[in-house]
């Protein structure tokens, strides 16, 4: 089963540089063209926790990670009154220009999670090796998202902000959340206070898709032997008419109970192929090698990750909300066999739900020559004769 959070630490240093005055005692000039908020001298850093950029996240015990390509946003949630005249609160980017910045503090920074050097937590590093640091003037207290896999499709609207894209049954998708339960939390006034100095945010990723896994088992012959069947093998493994376009929240001010929420596009969909480790071609070499006698399970591919059904407005496929797939055998030879009908996914005993993977054994007997005994019945006159046909 897929771990179902992953655990980030947000680390802010809380040194005052001898040569700034502090954040409540700036002098603001709030001007609707002259916004003076710059950077504090107050550091964001990101620290903690899944190992593969692609492919679905693992995490250790401890929630470390790898993962190159998250996107994070640092975003404005309300006023917090140090300042005067502090500025409107509006993620909107394309009618909020003279406050955008500073209510978008982190606009989809593009970040890689990367394990320390005894693994013991997961450091999230911006991709472009630059510092990043609270705003000074102390407008507005922040909260984090992130979210995986980052695109550039983002949708800002005054109090929320989604991004859409297109997934293909290899790449997970995650999504977490940091927030404060304290006024000022987070700010650089914040952490200027001694009883927050040294805290460490957290922030818990949670899993957006279902996996399948796939494992063969060597089905027995009625002589109770198993060696026809290590002549077959997985030639492939096609999940059919997947949704493939998705729409996540990444943050909503208003209905803070959406965030997190992932939605798919029911009328586009794609046939998901499993795929072996690095997300490499599945190659015909799942040949079970036993004893003829013993039945071994073995498991191949790396799983496809898919959209729960729940998660699409309207899925149903031959009058069901599960999922078919289409597999197709191999033998030693080079001998293709393809089932003749999909076959139905059904959950054993209720939903699919996000962040639990679900293993597939496909029970694989050897090829068998099917031999169809005849008779032949002699012609019977028929009641009407065909006229001669003459060749002239």
């Amino acid at each position: 089963m897929i771990r179902k959070s992953i655990l980030f630490s947000f680390i802010a240093s809380a040194a005052l540089l001898a040569s700034c005055s502090s954040d409540s005692e700036l002098a603001v000039d709030n001007s609707e063209n002259n916004r003076p908020i710059v950077n504090s001298d107050v550091e964001i850093k990101l620290s903690s926790g899944a190992k593969g950029t692609r492919g679905s996240i693992e995490s250790d015990g401890n929630g470390v990670f790898e993962a190159y390509g998250l996107g994070v946003f640092c975003l404005a949630k309300h006023n917090i009154g140090i300042n005067p005249n502090e500025g409107d609160l509006s993620w909107d980017k394309q009618y909020n220009t003279s406050t955008f910045p500073y209510c978008v503090w982190m606009d989809n920074v593009e970040t890689n999670a990367i394990p320390d050097s005894i693994e013991s937590s997961t450091d999230l590093v911006w991709a472009d090796g630059q510092q990043r640091w609270y705003p000074t003037g102390n407008w507005y207290a922040y909260d984090f998202y992130g979210y995986y896999p980052r695109t550039e499709n983002i949708t800002y609207e005054e109090n929320r902000i989604s991004a859409d894209f297109t997934i293909d049954g290899t790449q997970d998708v995650i999504w977490g959340k940091a927030s404060s339960d304290d006024y000022y939390g987070y700010s650089a006034y914040y952490f200027r206070q001694l009883e927050h100095s040294t805290e460490v945010p957290t922030m818990a990723f949670k899993h957006k898709l279902m996996r399948l896994t796939f494992s063969m088992t060597t089905g027995r012959d009625a002589n109770g032997s198993t060696e026809a069947a290590q002549k077959m093998g997985i030639h492939s493994i096609v999940v059919k008419n997947v949704p493939c376009e998705a729409h996540l929240i990444i943050a909503d001010r208003n209905n803070p109970d959406t965030c997190g929420t992932i939605t798919f596009n029911e009328w586009n969909t794609r046939d998901f192929k499993l795929r072996d480790w690095g997300d490499s071609q599945l190659y015909d070499t799942y040949f079970p090698e036993s004893d003829p006698y013993t039945s071994g399970t073995y498991s191949f591919g790396q799983g496809i990750l898919l959209p729960v059904p729940s998660d699409v407005p309207w899925y149903n496929m031959n009058g069901s909300r599960n999922y078919f797939i289409e597999v197709t055998l191999v033998d030693t030879e080079g001998n293709l066999f393809a089932c003749e009908t999909p076959l139905e996914l059904q959950h054993p005993s209720g939903n699919f739900e996000a962040g639990k993977s679900y293993n597939v054994n496909l029970v694989i007997y050897g090829p068998k020559t099917v031999a169809v005994k005849a008779t032949l019945n002699n012609w019977e006159q028929g009641a009407d004769d065909i006229e001669d046909i003459e060749f002239n």
